[in-house]
């Protein structure tokens, strides 16, 4: 099918561009405009394009009104999503009923934790709560993901509405993100226990809810097991989205050697699940059956580690993929980026500024226009297809891609340059991919322990197999954030400097495409389009 222009190939990008100017406006514009305003706009803009269609008439009119619409429903998205996580406290202690949602973490005067408010003002919402710390009372510290509470405290907003001094991160957009709506301190009196209905909750909060006792319960067991203590904490990052057990100096020899993706669970680990899927599958995979198993697997591996931004956009991705290639259809990855980012922008407008999801994206964004660049230089061809090496010049030109891309938000939000990262990630996106592996026969094993010495048997050698791995992984990426000038600190961008660093990414992609089309004219080789 021909097309009036390349732009007219990713539908999607257009609409998730508009989607995402009308978000900026939105959120721009939230203490002068007023909610209504948003909603009577995008219904008059529906009218008068509906009105047009009919008549047949301005087609062009017709098209900018209708990016006119998608601009004016995100701003009535975003403006609707901030007014209903918007509530005034008064200093009253609240009663309420409450569901453990994440692990409790214990902090220097309190253990903190993270409560789904089932019933009281603030049902359906979360809160960041803070349990009385002692040493006659460590009962908070007990709480596991399911647990039920009755407790009486009094909520409040958060202090640090602002940015941090340093860097453009903000946590008030982040609990945004997240629904947690307040803060509350829970005295050593004023809590217990109790058997709390969650019928309150969405079916699948409920599902989800219960998909993370499950991971609990693997990371018990693998605690329990005789792997170290940094290599639990890497194998419970990688593998189920669990970050509390991470030290700050594994955090930072991650982050030196340019490799803290592989902490966060995001496009690479999904993609060795659904290879794994893929080859379980066999024949079946191209089936109806194998379409749904597939998909569902997915979303339910998504919901039990938490929904993060990075593991919701690789789901989509990845859903959209299996029913291209189900439906034997063109997939293609800029357009299904695009349709990734508007339904999670859809579903939760705030997402936008989230870290997570602004790095995941432009590292696939890198990956994407750079093998569009790159995928008929000679080069590359030549040697991308030769066994070991293609594979090794493969994660090397991927490397380059997503770092040149997510560079300038790591400078804008934490303010350090990794200068090994392709060393580090040639180390540890095999280890990964292994540990992976590993990982899902070990938690596939664990119900089966009951049923004899062996099973248990070889779950105690896998457990030291994964374990080993880790640790040596850890070791490897030390080493290389231990080299001379692994890694430049302190060098934070504002907003001016990251928007003009995108600007110069995008004069020299343009000027590498001049040169490749020179190139090619001048050697009658075919021309590759975008």
């Amino acid at each position: 099918m021909k097309t009036n222009g390349k732009l007219q190939l990713y539908p999607c990008l257009r609409v998730a561009m508009c989607l995402i100017a009308g978000i900026y406006v939105g959120d721009a514009t939230a203490a002068c405009v007023p909610l209504v305003l948003w909603q009577w706009l995008f219904i008059g803009l529906l009218a008068v394009v509906l009105l047009l269609y009919l008549l047949n008439r301005h087609a062009i009119v017709q098209t900018l009104i209708l990016f006119g619409i998608i601009v004016a429903g995100g701003a009535w998205r975003i403006a609707y999503g901030e007014r209903q996580q918007r509530y005034a406290f008064s200093g009253e202690e609240e009663a309420y009923e409450a569901v453990v949602v994440a692990q409790p973490i214990e902090k220097k005067r309190s253990f903190k934790c993270e409560l789904a408010i089932v019933r009281g003002r603030l049902a359906g919402h979360k809160v960041n709560a803070y349990f009385q710390k002692s040493h006659t009372d460590t009962a908070a510290l007990s709480l596991t993901v399911g647990d039920g509470i009755t407790a009486q405290s009094v909520f409040s907003h958060f202090d640090d509405d602002a940015r941090v001094q340093r860097g453009g991160f903000s946590w008030r957009r982040q609990r945004m993100v997240r629904n947690i709506v307040a803060r509350t301190f829970i005295a050593s009196d004023a809590w217990k226990r109790a058997e709390v209905s969650v019928r309150g909750m969405t079916w699948l909060g409920r599902l989800g809810l219960s998909l993370q006792s499950l991971r609990q319960r693997l990371l018990r067991r693998l605690r329990g097991s005789s792997v170290s203590e940094d290599a639990y904490a890497t194998i419970a990052a990688m593998t189920l989205g669990d970050k509390t057990a991470l030290t700050t100096q594994l955090r930072e020899s991650y982050s030196k050697a340019g490799v803290s993706h592989v902490l966060a669970l995001s496009g690479l680990h999904l993609g060795i699940i659904y290879a794994m899927l893929a080859l379980l599958l066999g024949r079946l995979r191209n089936t109806v059956v194998g379409l749904v198993s597939t998909i569902t697997l997915i979303w339910l591996f998504a919901l039990m580690v938490g929904m993060s931004p990075g593991i919701v956009r690789s789901a989509a991705m990845f859903t959209l993929y299996a029913s291209m290639t189900y439906l034997s259809r063109e997939y293609l990855t800029l357009n299904s980026l695009a349709a990734a980012a508007t339904i999670i922008l859809v579903a939760s407008p705030a997402m936008l500024w989230d870290v997570g999801f602004q790095m995941s994206f432009l590292a696939v964004l890198g990956i994407v226009i750079g093998h569009a660049m790159v995928r008929n230089n000679r080069f590359y061809v030549r040697y991308s297809r030769r066994g070991v090496v293609g594979k090794l010049v493969s994660l090397v030109f991927v490397s380059l891609a997503a770092q040149t891309f997510v560079l300038p938000l790591v400078m804008y939000y934490f303010g350090n340059v990794p200068l090994y990262f392709i060393l580090a990630n040639i180390v540890a996106v095999p280890l990964t991919t292994l540990i992976i592996y590993v990982s899902i026969l070990l938690f596939v094993l664990s119900p089966l322990c009951a049923l004899g010495t062996l099973t248990d048997v070889a779950w105690q050698w896998l457990a030291a197999a994964v374990g080993w791995l880790a640790s040596g992984m850890n070791s490897l990426l030390s080493l290389i954030a231990k080299l001379p000038g692994a890694s430049v600190e302190g060098v934070y961008i504002s907003a001016v400097q990251l928007f003009a660093m995108y600007l110069l990414i995008a004069a020299l992609l343009c000027v590498w495409r001049y040169c490749q089309r020179m190139y090619d004219s001048a050697h009658g080789t075919p021309i590759d389009r975008i």
